[in-house]
Formats: structure tokens, C-alpha cells, sequence
């Protein structure tokens, strides 16, 4: 992703804010980008050697990045095994590496097992990581996963994070903005959801068809500091059918600058 001179400014701004919240209580002066500089690993496995991508095929892939320097930092290494336990999600196993090879014996056997009638649907497992900001104090990632294992479509959801580059903690929203200052990024975000949404004034969720609890709306935790400003992104199923897709939107840094302080 291509970072202008504007972005890395207002990020560095919102970074100083983060410090005033108490959040790099022991404050770095020098940041050496080189640190984090990292390589992508691709990992695929598929059925019988089919070509990946193919719509006959039966495979699962990952691409994600590792740290150049993780063998010799902690911090980096508790940040790649955290990216390693998303694209692991809901997997029946620890380990990338296996994990392909027990994707393809689950299909293996299920096509295989004389009580399924004739079965020839391909399944795919797709898993990708990526970094969307490398900056001082945040870290920003998104990991997402498509994958198809029968049924009537395709299941797909993107997981976003933001860590702490000096200790490989996780930050949420909480550890962010205080609490007044919440509420007004949710006023904020709100509007932008709305705005997104084409949703007139007046309109209830309820009514448009989302399924905020008590019709109120919320803000996600799954966040990221983008180029375009804070994004929030919400899976399918979440607040709203399958139909309506997945829903996100950004606000622009320049509207919350302030709750950083």
C-alpha cells in the first residue's frame, strides 16, 4: 500500500496523541523502520496436484508475512504467532504447515466415505495476512479468509488488528480513545455508517433490514488505521443477512484528530 507524505503526517500526529493517552508510557524517540521490514510465505496444498485457482481444484493457500528479524526478537515473534493464530481461525490445528495437509484428507475422506452419494464440488480454503500500516506505535494487519466446504455459497470474513510494535500487545478501541472520547467516535461513525449505507434520516435499522441488539447501533472492534483514515469492518452475518454482504466504512482522520488527545 502506497503511503504519502500526507498519511505518515496525520498518523505521526495521532501516534503523539496515543502517547498522551497513556498508551507509550515508555516513549521512543527513534524509530527504525528497518526493523519491521518483513518477507510474504506462500503455503498452498491441493488435491491430487491440481492447478490452485482452477475451478476443479480442491485446495487451501496461505500467504502472510514474517518479520526478516523474528528468530532474533521476541516482540516479532509474539506478533507473527499472533497472525498465525488468525489464519488459523477455526482450524484443527496450531500449525500452518499441517494444516493444508489436513484440509486435503478431510475433503479426501468425505468423497471417499461410501455413504456420501457421488461428490465432485471442489472445496477451497483461501488465507491471506497483510500489513496495512507499519508505523511508530501501531501495527495495523488484516487477515482474511474465503473458503468454501459445500453449501449454498462461499463463506468470507477479514479479521483486522492493531499491535503495539515495542511490546506485541494487542490494542483495541478501550486502549485507544478514553471513554468520553468514544462516544464521540461512535457519533462519528455512525454518521459515516449511515452515509455509507444510503440510509435516510429517520430510518430505523430495523426497518432497513440490520440486526443492531435494541436497534442501537455499535462500533465494531474490528478496526485498522488505514491511508484513508480509522476503518471499521463489519463480516457478513454480523449485523445484517448474507445478502447485504459485508459492511465497513472509514472516517477520516482529520474528523478525530481531537479524541486523541
Amino acid at each position: 500500500m502506497m503511503q504519502t507524505p500526507h498519511f505518515k503526517a496525520v498518523l505521526y500526529l495521532i501516534i503523539m496523541g496515543l502517547y498522551s493517552c497513556g498508551l507509550g508510557e515508555d516513549f521512543h524517540d527513534s524509530f527504525d523502520p528497518s526493523f519491521y521490514k518483513y518477507e510474504m510465505t506462500h503455503i498452498e496444498s491441493t488435491y491430487n496436484n491440481c492447478e490452485v485457482g482452477n475451478e476443479d481444484c480442491t485446495y487451501m493457500t496461505f500467504d502472510y508475512p514474517v518479520f526478516k528479524k523474528s528468530e532474533s526478537s521476541e516482540i516479532l515473534q509474539k506478533i507473527d504467532n499472533k497472525i498465525s493464530k488468525l489464519l488459523l481461525e477455526d482450524s484443527e490445528t496450531d500449525n500452518l504447515e499441517n494444516a493444508g495437509e489436513i484440509f486435503i484428507n478431510n475433503y479426501s475422506d468425505f468423497i471417499n466415505d461410501p455413504e456420501i452419494e457421488e461428490y465432485n464440488t471442489p472445496w477451497f480454503d483461501v488465507r491471506k495476512a497483510e500489513w496495512l500500516s507499519i508505523e511508530k506505535k501501531v501495527l495495523s494487519v488484516k487477515c482474511s479468509i474465503s473458503n468454501f466446504y459445500g453449501g449454498a455459497h462461499p463463506n468470507r470474513y477479514v479479521m483486522l488488528r492493531n499491535f503495539d510494535p515495542y511490546t506485541g500487545d494487542s490494542l483495541g478501541l478501550g486502549m485507544i480513545f478514553r471513554p468520553e472520547n468514544l462516544k464521540e467516535l461512535k457519533r462519528l461513525g455512525e454518521k459515516y455508517f449511515r452515509k455509507d449505507q444510503k440510509l435516510k434520516s429517520g430510518v430505523s435499522y430495523d426497518e432497513a433490514g440490520y440486526w443492531f441488539k435494541d436497534n442501537q447501533f455499535f462500533l465494531t472492534d474490528n478496526f485498522a488505521f488505514t491511508h484513508e483514515g480509522l476503518l471499521f469492518y463489519y463480516n457478513e452475518y454480523e449485523i445484517a443477512p448474507y445478502s447485504m454482504g459485508a459492511i465497513y466504512f472509514v472516517v477520516p482522520y482529520s474528523l478525530i484528530m481531537h479524541l486523541f488527545e
